[in-house]
This record gives C-alpha cells, sequence and structure tokens, in this order.
C-alpha cells in the first residue's frame, strides 16, 4: 500500500510539472524519437511498447529490433 500511495504522488507530481513545461510538441516529438521515428542517422529499428502490470502498477517496457544497417552504393 505505501509503495502504491508514494507512486501514485509522485504520478501527481509529474504529471502537474509535465502540463507547465513541455508542449505538445514537445511530448509528440519526444514519444517519435523513443519510437525510433523521424531521426536520420540512427540504425534502422523497430520499437514496440509493452504494458504490463507490476506490484499493482501499470508500466511500459519498450523493446527493440534492429535491422540490417543500409549500404550506400
Amino acid at each position: 500500500r505505501v509503495s502504491t500511495r508514494l507512486h501514485k504522488r509522485f504520478q501527481a507530481w509529474v504529471e502537474s510539472w509535465v502540463k507547465e513545461h513541455v508542449t505538445r510538441d514537445m511530448s509528440a516529438e519526444t514519444t517519435k524519437w523513443l519510437m525510433g521515428e523521424g531521426r536520420d542517422g540512427l540504425l534502422p529499428c523497430t520499437t514496440t511498447r509493452h504494458p504490463e502490470v507490476l506490484q499493482y502498477m501499470n508500466i511500459n517496457k519498450y523493446r527493440v529490433k534492429y535491422g540490417t544497417p543500409s549500404k550506400a552504393p
């Protein structure tokens, strides 16, 4: 119970901080970066998100699969 209460309290603080300091564009760009989208010069990859429940809390686990680097002619 203590862990869940502290997590909810921390999550509330994070959400209020994000509302004050993070624009929608910043959030969208961060999501694209996290998922490996729209960035030149990175290795080609596929990122998937797997939501899970861990000790009564919802979390996201991300898995990255790297493809083969493209060869320049």
